[in-house]
């Protein structure tokens, strides 16, 4: 008797390597601003030069949240899936573990677009626009003066983790074949046991 049976582990492993990514990343700056020597006197804000960490996220319409603890939410929930896709085995019920993780990433989806936009041209002009007072004149400030910004290993890595989401959820059950033995069956005879005794 042959046993079909589906399980989903890829998937779930490189869901598990993408909430890695994310709750890692969520420790890690953003975004880096560091003024040319002798440009941050008299001191400007932050001290003229600033890490900006996921505590200080600019997103939703240029308001400035505490991303982290969504980071880590988002992380908890693609987790969940993951482990619910393990245990898994009825037809159908995979697509919706992955359609939950998918619709958890929609937040950081608004939140990554916002963030690598203050990198396109200009940051100093984004971060003027933000509801913060410090943050708006920190910005102008990169505005005025010669400032280098870095995008920070955080974002890169939520990004990173953000795709290999998305790619885990895209990654489609294995169908395998166990060959179950019947106990009732009678195993065939071979060999000598077919032959008739030699003739003494």
């Amino acid at each position: 008797m042959v046993k079909h049976r589906r399980h989903h582990a890829p998937s779930v492993i490189v869901l598990l390597v993408g909430v890695l990514l994310i709750a890692g990343g969520s420790a890690l700056p953003w975004g880096e601003f560091s003024f040319e020597p002798g440009l941050d006197q008299p001191p400007m804000p932050y001290g003229g030069s600033h890490v900006f960490g996921f505590d200080q996220t600019l997103a939703f319409g240029h308001s400035v949240v505490n991303f982290g603890p969504v980071l880590l939410a988002i992380s908890g929930m693609v987790a969940l899936c993951a482990l619910a896709l393990w245990f898994t085995r009825v037809r159908g019920l995979g697509i919706a573990w992955r359609v939950i993780a998918l619709g958890s990433l929609v937040p950081l989806a608004l939140v990554l677009d916002s963030l690598w936009s203050i990198f396109d041209e200009s940051p100093g002009t984004d971060l003027q626009q933000a509801d913060s007072a410090p943050v708006r004149a920190f910005g102008l400030a990169v505005s005025n003066h010669g400032a280098t910004s870095h995008v920070g290993p955080g974002l890169l890595m939520v990004s990173f983790g953000f795709v290999v989401v998305v790619l885990g959820c895209l990654i489609p059950a294995i169908r395998s074949k166990q060959v179950i033995p019947d106990p009732g069956a009678t195993p065939p005879l071979h060999g000598d046991y077919l032959e008739p005794a030699a003739p003494g």
